[in-house]
């Protein structure tokens, strides 16, 4: 595969783009990486390093293994997750409290509208730590806001094309002791939109697909909002993803406004309805609706949108699915990933 060379003006940048499979080449590009990363070759506080925020512990076990000829274990990690939070709801202090091995953050990146609701990170991230105490995992948590210079889908996709750069050079060597680790992307509210754009582009430009997909009530951004209402699904399922869970509901109706007492008791709520939609040919498309038990009988499903990111089943769902793929259960045992035994709720 063709490979872009290395452009100098003024600072250097550092482009991986489709991996070659000359491992001088990766050997040279990964240390240049590397310095990069640590601020030698251009100052952190001047300019950004767009990919992954850390030269992790595998990174560098991969690269004395590939280019040193050194014979060490790679402690690769087994998942990788990628998150997306709700607009307004980024907040790295808040994340890296929730999770401290968090990869991309150190806490002091900037919240959103300097508020950072945390609604979908403060379960989610929490999920993850709790389901991957048995395996190596990696997390990374990003705005789907727009408002983040440095934490957004576009850092996502260069870390994500950062770690496929070294998969490609293990699989190239056929490193003995390489087992295919799991990408999984969750999105809540417009997070979910990045969830399905980036399950889209990494087949089609890294030919690596995204094993599982979560994404917890969709919501169209901005400007398309008003138009999603009239769309019957809020994206499609990627052909080459392996599983996408879909987690949705349609009676929210005060999570974004406020309530007023018109007359007398009657409380009247005005403000956004945030409703989220099914994924066309999704693995599964959770509705939670007024006749389900579970978190959205409380308000009498007002705030459901803000509510339903804190359901047990989706991280259940979530968790039972990753064992079996990493550790090849019978389909006997894991059929419960996908029946009302797990979720407790109706699937439509």
């Amino acid at each position: 595969m063709p490979m872009k060379k290395l452009i100098i003006v003024t600072s250097v940048l550092i482009t991986f783009n489709s991996y070659s499979k000359d491992m001088t080449s990766f050997c040279r590009k990964s240390e240049l990486i590397k310095q990069a990363i640590e601020g030698e070759i251009y100052p952190r506080r001047t300019a950004y390093y767009k990919g992954c925020q850390k030269d992790t512990k595998w990174m560098q076990q991969a690269r004395a293994v590939i280019c040193d000829k050194k014979d060490i274990k790679i402690d690769l990690p087994n998942v990788f997750y990628f998150s997306f939070d709700g607009a307004a709801d980024f907040n790295a202090k808040r994340a890296v409290e929730v999770d401290p091995t968090i990869i991309n953050l150190t806490g002091k990146e900037n919240s959103d509208l300097h508020v950072g609701n945390f609604n979908g990170g403060r379960n989610f991230l929490i999920a993850f730590k709790e389901m991957s105490r048995n395996y190596r995992y990696e997390s990374r948590y990003y705005a789907s806001s727009g408002l983040q210079f440095t934490e957004n889908y576009k850092t996502a996709m260069l870390c994500f094309r950062h770690i496929d750069s070294y998969l490609d050079a293990l699989e190239e060597i056929e490193y003995p002791q390489y087992q295919k680790p799991l990408f999984t992307v969750l999105g809540y509210s417009n997070g979910g939109v990045d969830a399905l754009k980036m399950q889209n582009k990494a087949p089609k430009k890294y030919d690596r697909p995204i094993d599982i997909v979560v994404t917890i009530d969709p919501i169209a951004k901005a400007l398309k909002y008003h138009l999603s209402r009239l769309w019957t699904y809020a994206g499609k399922k990627n052909e080459k993803t392996d599983l996408l869970l879909n987690f949705y509901q349609n009676i929210d109706y005060a999570s974004l406004g406020r309530s007023f007492n018109l007359f007398g008791d009657n409380e009247v709520y005005l403000g956004f309805k945030f409703k989220g939609r099914p994924i066309e040919n999704a693995d599964i498309n959770l509705h939670y609706n007024e006749e389900n038990h579970g978190v959205l009988d409380l308000y009498n499903g007002a705030y459901a949108h803000l509510i339903i990111q804190s359901s047990d089943s989706i991280y259940e769902t979530l968790a039972c699915e990753i064992d079996h793929r990493l550790y090849g259960l019978p389909k006997d045992v894991i059929s419960s990933c996908n029946t009302e035994n797990v979720l407790n709720l109706d699937i439509n």
